[in-house]
């Protein structure tokens, strides 16, 4: 079998039809695939995936997200900030063929950060999925458990968002006078 063929050929066909950005390097590492794909197709693809006889042997690796709303002067920037302010990724390695696939899903405005969960799929998914949806705001479908993990429940915040006021409005102490931990309005300080 010729070496460009190294997947199954049902993926390609896949890749076609659901119009996905296919990318390679064979000089940094031959096993290794990124893929742009849409957010509506993300599902139906991963259920193929899993459920093919070449790929079945699938593990969940990463998943995270990355805030692209920075400056324009870096270069990975240069091609996703024209249209889309964030990234979700999912990094899946294939027992079977050895093979890791990078997964990566792009979105535009606050209204389409919403994604279906994966975690009917692969267990490991539901931690990562709530720690995603609660530093990034990003909304899951179809998700049984959606606790927050680090941030109190009454906090409605994302941390790791390039808009996230990192200047708090209060300041929590411990004062010895009364025994307790105090919280106070800040208070500018000029010289």
């Amino acid at each position: 079998m010729l070496k460009k063929y190294s997947l199954p050929i049902q993926l390609f066909i896949i890749f076609e039809k659901c119009f996905i950005n296919v990318w390679n390097s064979k000089k940094i590492n031959s096993n290794n695939m990124y893929l742009l794909i849409s957010n509506r197709w993300f599902l139906s693809f991963l259920h193929v995936c899993t459920k093919e006889l070449f790929l079945n042997n699938v593990t969940l690796m990463e998943h995270s997200a990355i805030d692209l709303n920075f400056k324009k002067n870096i270069n990975f920037n240069m091609y996703f900030s024209k249209k889309f302010n964030k990234i979700v990724y999912y990094n899946f390695y294939f027992y079977s063929i050895k093979f890791r696939i990078h997964f990566l899903l792009l979105f535009n405005s606050m209204k389409s950060f919403k994604i279906s969960s994966i975690d009917s799929f692969f267990p490991n998914a539901n931690w990562l999925e709530r720690e995603m949806s609660e530093m990034y705001g990003i909304i899951l479908y179809n998700k049984k458990d959606s606790r927050k993990l680090l941030l109190e429940y009454s906090k409605f915040e994302n941390p790791l968002l390039k808009n996230f006021v990192s200047d708090g409005i209060k300041d929590s102490f411990f004062s010895f006078f009364e025994n307790q931990v105090v919280v106070k309005l800040n208070e500018t300080i000029e010289l």
